[in-house]
């Protein structure tokens, strides 16, 4: 099961306005990215249009050109402003995927030990915390 995770930030930069279908493809694309590492996904307009319905196949290439063209106002300055690269074929990498994939992580990683944390505290005011085997 792939998933992706889609930021605020995408809805006031530089996209806002871009139209639904480009929301579409684009989220389509987060959500389908093969190699989590790098963030290389393969994109055949004939599938997208497929799965999304709703949209051409012409209409997904012309949001895969606005996705590889470059962005003078966007918030990040990498490949021009790309959201995608085309690297021949098929395949395509995301450009900050990196970026923002490692950031969700840490504070994932971040609100979940605090929301532990939180527990234990909760469960020492009540008296239930776990017993301490190494005394024994």
């Amino acid at each position: 099961m792939n998933y992706g995770k889609v930021y605020k930030s995408m809805y006031t930069g530089s996209m806002a306005g871009a139209g639904i279908k480009v929301y579409a493809v684009w989220t389509w694309i987060i959500a389908n990215v093969a190699d989590f590492k790098n963030g290389f996904c393969e994109i055949h307009p004939v599938h997208v249009a497929n799965q999304l319905g709703g949209i051409t196949v012409p209409e997904v290439e012309d949001v895969l050109a606005f996705l590889t063209s470059p962005d003078e106002h966007s918030r990040t300055p990498e490949e021009d402003g790309r959201r995608l690269t085309h690297l021949g074929g098929f395949a395509y990498q995301v450009v900050n995927f990196v970026k923002y994939d490692i950031g969700a992580a840490q504070a994932e990683r971040r609100a979940y030990l605090n929301e532990a944390k939180r527990r234990s505290r909760e469960r020492a005011k009540v008296g239930l915390e776990p017993h301490d085997m190494s005394t024994h």
